[in-house]
């Protein structure tokens, strides 16, 4: 549809936030009384995010990833009309938990099985998100079986199981070693991703620490960049951040935060093998609540 259509479905409401790839309002959904997130992109920007984000959303359907509408195009821009999450990103949800991280409980197990599903269902569609991180995992409700939803498919690629995909992608701090190298990456790089907001989710802390002063200069984020892309390609560095948490962690949640996060992307573990690990098939299913 266009402005006429959008202006006769739709009415405008706040802004919910703002990144690099675009703008997200509340919106309601005049005959419904619906309210639906809508989210402002640009055409035709860098890599296309508006039509990646288009053609993955409108490909997929799963309980874990945050439902697709409609859309409309208005002159530069494309609007995608998505399900609201009103619960806040996961993200936020390890913030209330002051830096502890939600442990290695019936919260964190049922956070990776949910998350694990929702990227398998990616795949299983032909799709590499590519930019799996704590803030694209956002929680549905307020309720605390709310269900965490996948969001954010401005950098999705197509790729099948044996492809590869070249260039680097989405956010240093959770890209696998080779997202980085010139040899290309494929659905384990996703597998690596969830590694890292496993990690976060076990133990409060970021896998790649780098210290970020409060307003980084320029120059201060690239030679931060540059820290970061080195110690994620150095398998000594990984080692000792995945044992020393590890060291403090029940064996089934260790062995499975050490097989997400091999180096060798041959080696790592499959999605479809993560959901049948020990970790995941114990214990009931809980909501978020720490």
């Amino acid at each position: 549809g266009g402005p006429a259509e959008f202006r006769a479905s739709y009415e405008l409401g706040e802004e919910l936030g703002r990144g690099a790839a675009g703008v997200v309002h509340r919106a309601r959904h005049v005959a419904t009384g619906e309210h639906r997130a809508v989210k402002r992109m640009l055409r035709g920007g860098v890599g296309d995010g508006a039509s990646n984000e288009l053609q993955a959303m409108a490909s997929l359907d799963h309980p874990n990833v945050a439902g697709f509408h409609e859309y409309f195009v208005i002159g530069d821009e494309v609007l995608l009309v998505q399900e609201l999450c009103e619960g806040g990103p996961l993200a936020e949800l390890l913030e209330r938990a002051m830096g502890r991280g939600l442990g290695a409980g019936p919260a964190t197990a049922r956070a990776l099985r949910e998350m694990l599903e929702a990227v398998k269902h990616c795949h299983d569609r032909g799709f590499v998100h590519r930019d799996l991180r704590a803030d694209n995992f956002v929680v549905a409700s307020h309720g605390e079986a709310a269900a965490l939803k996948l969001i954010d498919f401005g950098l999705a690629g197509r790729c099948a199981l044996s492809e590869r995909l070249q260039g680097p992608a989405g956010t240093v701090e959770y890209s696998a070693p080779e997202a980085l190298e010139a040899a290309g990456f494929g659905q384990p790089a996703d597998v690596w991703a969830l590694g890292a907001i496993f990690f976060l989710l076990l133990t409060g802390e970021p896998l790649i620490r780098t210290e970020v002063p409060a307003t980084p200069s320029e120059e201060m984020r690239r030679a931060l960049h540059g820290v970061a892309t080195r110690r994620v390609l150095d398998p000594g560095y990984i080692r000792l951040r995945v044992q020393s948490a590890a060291a403090r962690l029940p064996d089934s949640a260790g062995e499975l935060l050490t097989d997400m996060l091999r180096q060798d992307p041959a080696r790592r573990i499959t999605i479809e093998e993560a959901l049948r690990h020990p970790f995941l098939a114990a214990g009931p299913r809980t909501g978020h609540s720490a």
